[in-house]
Parts: C-alpha cells; structure tokens; sequence
C-alpha cells in the first residue's frame, strides 16, 4: 500500500481483512478515508503515523484514523505476523452517523505498561478471533457471519471504550491539499524508474517548486526527493525478493541511478546488502 490508497472491500464484506506473514517491505507514507486497526500477533512492526514513530509488540492494536498519513518501516528479516481490518469510510459513516466527530485511540504495550483493561482484553479477542477464522474455518457462510459478528464488537468496544472528541476534524483546505498530494504521488508512482527531478515533477503538477517542496513535506511529513527513493526502494525489494533478476539491474529498472546508490540505500533500511539479503530470504524459507 502506498500514495492515497482507495480501499474497497472483500467480496460479501463490507470491510477488507489482510493477513501478513513473514519479512514484507518496507511501506511508504500513504493515507486513505478509510479506518485501519492493525493487530500484531507475533513478531514486531514500526509505524510511522502522522509524524510519531512506535514500535508495535505482539498483543498490540494500532488504530489508523481516516486521512492520517502512516508508514510502516522495514524490520530486517523479522518475520511477523499480523491482521489488518480496513473499514471503508461510507460504510463507517452508516455505522456511526458521527464518525467525523471521533477519533479512536488504543494504548500499546509500550507505553502503558501494566496489564491491559477488560476492554483492550476483548478488543485483542475479537482481533484474533478474525485472524484464526480466515485461516480456520472452510465453509463459507460461517467465516462471513462469524467476521461480521466480530467487527461489530470491534466498532462497538472503539466506540465505548476507546473514542474521543476529534478536534482536528478534515477541514476542507486539509482536504484539498491531500488531493493535491494525491496528484503528485500518483505521478511519483507511475514515473518512479525515471530520472525525476523537483522542478521536473513540479511542471507535470502544474505547482511551483517551493509551493510542491513545502506543501508535500507538511502533509506526507518527508521531503519529495526522499519520498521518491523510498518508492523506488520498495519497488525495489518486491523485485529483489519475487524476482531472479540481477542486481543491477533491478537498480536500473527501478530508477535509481546506479547500482551502488541502490546497494547504499537497501544497506542503510535492510541492515544487508541486497544480494545478502536474497540468500538469506530463500535459505529462510527452506528451512521451514
């Protein structure tokens, strides 16, 4: 996931339900309308949302509110485990009339220590129970019913337990200048392997290049050019590790402009050269 992400949802759900497992790239700042609870269950994850970086442990709930710019930063062959519930932001509204006026806020381990409340009890069952009936119950009519039921008692608990007044409600120029954003990371992803420049993706975006430089690093919270190289970098890896492809030139057809500005970059996030890293991945995966 990355850029202004539409989210839509599972067939026969109203809301959309992804597994992780095991090493996954690093994801660039994106943000999207609908609302994301991600539960750890084994393994570590780091988050970046809205300019606050944490470190999530198993157990922990991270709620994503709408329209919050958020990362997920790579951990070098850490392989966990998680679920992730996107709830559409229309069918939130249907749910809860009010959402707009509410913004959810769930403790994690490492900042609350002490063991958790009942209602961060329950709220982590529910999570789970929906992790091990996508992966434990076959018939069809009984994973939608018991999903349902169960994403019901996750909005319920939010709303009860873990709700409070949003004072930074969208305001209509906030609005507008994600869309603006929207514009330009659309243009940076579909032009990425290209040798861009400031000015360059400025003309396409019909901005000056000192309104684009400051409105992008205010709403994505990175400088454009270092937006760009994380992007590459995550096309990078998807080949790195689902590809037979050279190293070289990977870095080519990812845009980067040689094959030692690549190794520097995956070095620096993955903590392994990237040749490294691939034996690693698939001696890895053997040993399963």
């Amino acid at each position: 996931m990355y850029k202004h992400e539409v989210v839509s949802a599972d067939p026969g759900l109203p809301f959309k339900i992804v597994i992780h497992q095991g090493q996954e790239s690093a994801i660039v700042r994106h943000w999207h309308r609908a609302l994301e609870i991600d539960y750890i269950i084994a393994g570590r994850a780091k988050y970046t949302i809205a300019g606050t970086e944490l470190a999530a442990a198993p157990a922990d709930v991270i709620v994503i509110n709408t329209n919050v710019v958020h990362a997920i930063l790579a951990e070098p062959l850490r392989p966990a485990r998680a679920v992730t519930l996107l709830l559409p932001y229309d069918w939130l509204r249907q749910q809860i009339p009010d959402y707009d006026q509410w913004r959810f806020a769930v403790p994690i381990g490492s900042q609350h220590p002490g063991p958790p409340s009942a209602a961060l009890k329950a709220l982590q069952a529910a999570l789970l129970d929906i992790d091990q009936t996508e992966n434990g119950v076959h018939n069809a009519t009984i994973r939608r019913l018991n999903h349902l039921r169960d994403i019901y008692t996750v909005l319920s608990l939010l709303m009860t337990h873990f709700a409070e007044p949003d004072n930074s409600a969208n305001t209509l120029a906030t609005t507008a200048s994600l869309a603006r954003m929207s514009s330009v990371i659309t243009y940076l992803t579909e032009h990425a392997n290209e040798p861009l420049t400031l000015p360059a993706v400025a003309d396409q975006v019909h901005l000056s290049v000192g309104y684009l430089s400051r409105d992008f690093k205010k709403q994505i919270g990175v400088p454009l050019m270092t937006y760009l190289s994380q992007l590459r970098l995550q096309n990078a890896y998807d080949l790195l590790t689902n590809s037979d492809l050279p190293i070289s030139t990977i870095a080519d057809q990812t845009g980067f402009p040689n094959e030692k500005s690549f190794r520097q970059r995956f070095t620096k996030t993955y903590g392994q050269r990237p040749s490294a890293y691939r034996q690693n991945l698939r001696r890895s995966k053997i040993d399963r």
